[in-house]
């Protein structure tokens, strides 16, 4: 989403968006794929870098994907911190947003996935609707990605008349 100049700010997102957070850019990879996806289904969507996204516009969003990786001690990658913290200190009113997660990290590590996960539990405290299960990838994240997709495809499948528009 960024241009020549650097990143834009997104202040106003389709109805159906993926945002993602990443070090590595696997997350990005991932946001990606499940956006051809998209794509392919025929589903109007945004992909939006985290550092990209206008926190307030979140509660515009129909539905949100997130895809984010972990870093350090179960930490949000850098571009993802400033939305990490929005929601964490700010605590605003999510009522009305679906949202699902996958959450990236390694086994490896103590708190493996916990930036999804903090995502995960964040956004139900604030009254947000989980449409999609969380889904955890250890490293290799294309059958994790593949799953996840499955079951978004499912959501759709199952409740037509909510994204008629998009």
């Amino acid at each position: 989403m960024g241009g020549p100049c650097g990143p834009r700010t997104v202040t106003r997102m389709k109805p159906i968006a993926v945002v993602y957070g990443t070090v590595m850019g696997n997350a990005g990879a991932c946001a990606h794929q499940l956006s051809a996806e998209l794509t392919r289904a025929g589903i109007d969507h945004d992909v939006v870098r985290m550092s990209d996204l206008d926190h307030d516009s979140v509660v515009e969003a129909k539905l949100l994907m997130v895809v984010v990786s972990t870093t350090g001690n179960g930490h949000p990658p850098h571009n993802a911190t400033a939305f990490h913290n929005h929601l964490h200190k700010k605590r605003p009113n999510l009522t009305g947003l679906r949202f699902g997660v996958l959450a990236m990290g390694s086994r490896r590590y103590p708190k493996f996935a916990e930036c999804g996960k903090s995502f995960d539990r964040i956004f139900d405290a604030l009254g947000a609707d989980r449409v999609v299960e969380r889904v955890d990838c250890d490293g290799d994240f294309q059958f994790p990605l593949r799953v996840f997709t499955r079951s978004l495809m499912a959501h759709f499948d199952a409740h037509p008349d909510v994204y008629a528009d998009s």
